[in-house]
């Protein structure tokens, strides 16, 4: 048994002191725990501060090759210095798509062995092998994978694309069940008036999630890379009558942060309603996940499709909890 003593705990606008006792899981905290005989190696960390571990929704690691091993090794141990327990990888741009029991099998031994932290694991539905596509999506989820992500347009050439009515339908066949979904991608079918590539993203998006927002039925959907005022809108309301998530990436919130510490709510209104929309979305509990969205760049060259499917630096792994919880908790912003 490890003992960290003096650590400070958050506790509503406040910290409280603290011992804590634990192994591979905490076994006592609290202001009067003591040691015991169990106690073999003992730490004090006076003025630290103590936070759960962080789960990131949605990584982008893994492709299916030779460097996924020192890849996986030098993310999640950067993973772990930043706070994070937990990530959650979605292969999906990978050379080896997760859709079968033999992929799971494949990243899973490379995780066992390589990985700092824990690591699950996304599917994919393989849409050309209809209608066996969805024995593979019930064994697949028998065998503990956390979900399924779905892309529109299809982001790996690997992977048939699915319509819309494609997806809708594979809502319908499972609606019955727990299987939870993930979507990132676009809509390109309307016509759009943005001029630069991330405008016109979002609003591509944007079309797609009210694609999907039409017919959702009762399984889980998280939305990746939500970070526009219009989509945080729509999806909070859905978020009354739908068992749905989004996350918002941290590359983006970065820079929402640091402009709002340097100008508050007064100059921009446009800015101040987008910030205290995204503010009352956290304190409420409607937007609770934050995503780092860390992997490879995405080759195309298409603008739209590079940045619906690109990944963000691994940097953002080593700091990005200290940063949020010291921005958004101690400072009372969220």
């Amino acid at each position: 048994m490890i003992m960290i003593r003096n650590v400070l705990l958050p506790a509503g606008k406040s910290f409280k002191k603290v011992n804590v006792i634990f192994n591979e899981t905490i076994q006592q905290i609290g202001p009067n725990v003591q040691a015991d005989e169990s106690i073999t190696l003992e730490y004090d960390f006076s003025d630290c501060i103590i936070i759960p571990g962080a789960v990131d929704m949605h990584t982008h690691m893994l492709q299916g090759g030779k460097n996924d091993a020192k890849n996986l090794s030098q993310y999640t141990l950067s993973a772990l210095k930043g706070g994070f327990t937990t990530l959650a990888e979605m292969p999906y741009i990978s050379d080896k798509p997760l859709i079968r029991t033999q992929d799971l099998d494949y990243y899973s031994a490379i995780i066992n062995k390589h990985a700092f932290c824990n690591v699950a694991l996304w599917g994919q539905c393989d849409y050309a092998d209809y209608p066996y596509h969805l024995n593979r999506i019930y064994e697949l989820w028998s065998a503990g994978v956390i979900g399924f992500a779905l892309t529109h347009p299809s982001s790996n050439h690997l992977l048939e694309d699915m319509s819309y009515e494609d997806i809708m339908g594979l809502f319908d066949t499972i609606y019955d069940t727990d299987i939870s979904f993930a979507f990132q991608g676009f809509d390109g079918e309307d016509n759009v008036t943005a001029s630069d590539s991330n405008n016109l993203l979002i609003e591509k998006r944007l079309i797609a999630i009210r694609k999907l927002l039409r017919r959702l039925q009762d399984s889980p959907l998280h939305f990746i890379g939500i970070n526009d005022k219009v989509s945080i809108d729509l999806l909070n309301i859905a978020f009354r009558r739908a068992d749905l998530t989004y996350a918002f990436p941290i590359a983006e919130l970065i820079p929402v942060i640091t402009r709002f510490k340097q100008q508050g709510y007064i100059k921009d209104e446009t800015f101040s309603e987008y910030v205290k929309l995204l503010f009352d979305s956290m304190k409420n509990g409607k937007l609770y996940t934050l995503s780092t969205e860390v992997g490879h760049e995405y080759k195309n060259a298409d603008p739209v499709m590079k940045l619906a499917y690109s990944g963000y630096p691994e940097h953002l792994l080593q700091w990005s909890v200290p940063w949020v919880f010291s921005e958004l908790w101690k400072n009372g912003r969220a």
